[in-house]
């Protein structure tokens, strides 16, 4: 059963944990249990190299009850700021690393305890996997407040993003289509053992140049119809989110009595640039 359930924080500024928890809670729904690891404004790092916070470590001395060996990391919302706003922050799960993300920060605020001057920075799993170490690893100099770390259970979906980096393919209109092969992709991006895993849905962020594109989800032998992929020639090389729009794919093999053994592909017709798919799997 889905667990949407807020639990376990303690400690801290109870204003801080709420504007925290309105981020968390605009997480899809099958969200799972939220812990707050105070971190008491720590100062962490350098300029040269990367600080580590061991989260099980964390975990284990904040909540000792807490049977990590069961539960899986799905996401980790930081509360913090750098002197500079120049610093990084990524989440390492296992081998896997997520994408940086930036922490604003200015030298006026670093020694401020008003909650305004902290950054909240939210990282997700996406390998599908929770084995091996949970880190956060920071370049930069950093104050750390809180960490809330969101666990679930083996049942959870898993959110795969891969992306594509505005992948421009052309594809001619009376066929010649060109495919983007998913679990291909999520095998050797993100380490993802799509054996065991099913597939759900993908959801295509692409655009054509004249709005005359189009998209089709295929699973196994099972195909979706086509969908018509928007644009306009004005926005064709403008990369900005705005520029793109999303079509939503269920698993076509569902409505088949198929199966999703074979491959996970999405196939194109048109002048399109690709930024990302996003897939929903759960484990079999």
């Amino acid at each position: 059963m889905v667990n949407n359930t807020i639990t376990n924080f303690k400690g801290g500024n109870m204003k801080l944990i709420f504007s925290v928890l309105v981020t968390l809670l605009s997480l899809p729904a099958w969200a799972g249990d939220f812990y707050v690891l105070d971190l008491n404004d720590a100062h962490m790092g350098n300029n040269t190299g990367d600080s580590v916070i061991e989260l099980r470590q964390e975990m284990r001395r904040q909540y000792p009850q807490v049977r990590l060996q069961r539960m899986d990391l799905l996401s980790v919302m930081m509360v913090s700021k750098t002197r500079a706003g120049n610093g990084t922050a990524r989440l390492k799960v296992g081998q896997d690393f997520s994408k940086p993300q930036k922490v604003d920060g200015r030298p006026g605020a670093f020694g401020s305890d008003d909650e305004k001057s902290y950054d909240r920075t939210l990282m997700i799993n996406e390998t599908g996997d929770s084995n091996g170490v949970w880190q956060v690893h920071l370049k930069g100099n950093f104050k750390i407040r809180q960490i809330v770390v969101e666990l679930g259970d083996d049942d959870r979906p898993v959110r795969a993003t891969l992306d594509y980096n505005d992948l421009h393919i052309q594809g001619g209109p009376l066929g010649g289509e060109q495919i983007l092969a998913l679990r291909q992709k999520a095998q050797q991006e993100l380490g993802l053992n799509t054996q065991q895993y099913k597939i759900i849905s993908a959801t295509l962020v692409a655009k054509s140049r004249a709005g005359q594109g189009k998209a089709s989800f295929k699973v196994g032998s099972a195909e979706s119809p086509e969908q018509k992929i928007p644009g306009r020639p004005a926005d064709f090389q403008n990369n900005s989110d705005w520029s793109y729009s999303t079509l939503d794919f269920s698993n076509p093999s569902v409505f088949s009595n198929g199966n999703d053994n074979g491959a996970w592909q999405i196939h194109l017709r048109g002048n399109i640039k690709v930024k990302e798919v996003i897939l929903i799997l759960e484990k079999k």
